[in-house]
């Protein structure tokens, strides 16, 4: 099958629905900081990224991915505030979670609002000063895609700039209609940027995305 790989990508804005409509499942289900919904991904992987985004939902409301069916992430970690009006299938890190590969990946349970430990394997909720310390990212590239600047901040990308980064593609320039069974493609730096036209959209990576290249 086609195997693609998102890596060093990050968030750092919001992604809102204030609405309640419960027994909605088309309104406020599977938002995440970074991914709303991972699925038909066993061969698609999502690395070395993060996000500090906050994430204020119905259900199915994820620091980092609301939803995960399959796929692999590794050495990824989110931040940010994590809000459910419905309270279900709420997580720091992970909304729900059915079955995957996850490894060296974290929550700050102080900053996201959720301590409760999660079932997935491979996930950890640690206090934000945890997550401030080289120490425990263990096998983390610090050497050349990982930095800590000092002790009050959360790793990020190394010389990190958004000043070479191209513009996104106009919705109206991908391809597919962004349905669930017709998602907008990805294929390229620009295609990801056009992510944030259309939140309430589906969209599927088809190649990999090394943002490294643009910083």
């Amino acid at each position: 099958g086609m195997q693609s790989t998102l890596r060093r990508v990050h968030s750092l804005g919001g992604v809102y629905w204030n609405g309640y409509a419960p027994n909605t499942y088309s309104q406020g289900t599977r938002f995440g900081g970074l991914i709303g919904s991972y699925n038909n991904g066993a061969y698609h992987s999502i690395i070395d990224s993060y996000s500090q985004a906050e994430v204020i939902g119905g259900e199915q409301i994820g620091g980092f991915i609301g939803y995960m069916q399959t796929g692999n992430v590794s050495n990824c970690y989110s931040s940010g505030l994590v809000e459910s009006h419905q309270n279900e299938h709420v997580g720091g890190f992970l909304g729900e979670y059915y079955t995957g590969w996850l490894q060296q990946c974290y929550w700050d349970t102080e900053s996201s609002g959720i301590s409760e430990p999660y079932k997935a394997e491979g996930v950890k909720g640690l206090p934000t000063s945890e997550l401030q310390k080289p120490e425990t990212f263990k096998n983390w590239n610090f050497s050349s895609r990982w930095e800590l600047k000092n002790a009050s901040r959360y790793p990020t990308f190394k010389e990190h700039t958004i000043s070479s980064e191209p513009e996104p593609t106009a919705l109206s320039q991908l391809q597919g209609s962004g349905s669930e069974a017709d998602p907008y493609k990805i294929y390229s730096i620009a295609d990801l940027k056009s992510i944030n036209l259309a939140l309430d959209k589906h969209f599927r990576l088809m190649d990999d995305l090394d943002l490294s290249a643009s910083e």
